[in-house]
């Protein structure tokens, strides 16, 4: 199925081997844009905004993750003895959900090898800490941030929604999401 031939396909251009006859170009965009879409879409519900389904699928996809990554930061922060850099090897199918999460919609599948780099910085001047983000080289600019830094209290915020309280409970959840 399509899930396939995205997985195969970008592997296939990366590692500069010769595609299947009759994929070009046109037609690899387009396999691109079907897959994002699809998976934008079974992850918001539809993308449905800030709506209950929404958060259900970004929090069953990334919600440890994301749990992780803010603990970590929350803890430096606070002066508590964390590893000073941490490293997560992922898909392009977790750093997908991730970018959602942060408010980003895509128009395009993360690249081949792509990275999500999370900085806490401090300033002493505002006697505050920050977060940046860097998704391939690119700090990011999330909405309520600015010049790429989002307070830590703003970013837990925004984060909050998609950590899961119980992490088995939400697993066995009825819901259709």
């Amino acid at each position: 199925g399509l899930r396939e031939w995205h997985d195969l396909l970008p592997s296939l251009v990366a590692h500069e081997l010769p595609l299947p006859v009759g994929v070009d170009d046109k037609l690899l965009k387009r396999i691109e844009q079907e897959g994002l879409k699809m998976m934008s879409t079974f992850l918001t519900s539809g993308g449905q905004v800030d709506s209950e389904r929404r958060t259900e699928g970004l929090h069953l996809a990334v919600g440890l993750l994301v749990q992780d990554i803010t603990g970590i930061l929350e803890a430096s922060a606070a002066g508590k003895h964390v590893p000073l850099f941490k490293l997560y090897s992922a898909h392009d199918t977790t750093i997908l959900p991730l970018l959602l999460v942060l408010g980003l919609q895509r128009d395009e599948w993360p690249p081949f090898a792509s990275s999500l780099v999370f900085e806490l910085w401090y300033s002493p001047n505002r006697k505050q800490h920050f977060v940046r983000i860097i998704f391939n080289k690119e700090v990011l600019q999330l909405e309520g941030c600015s010049d790429g830094l989002c307070s830590l209290s703003h970013f837990n915020k925004m984060l909050r929604p998609y950590i899961p309280l119980d992490w088995a409970d939400s697993c066995k959840s009825n819901k259709s999401v």
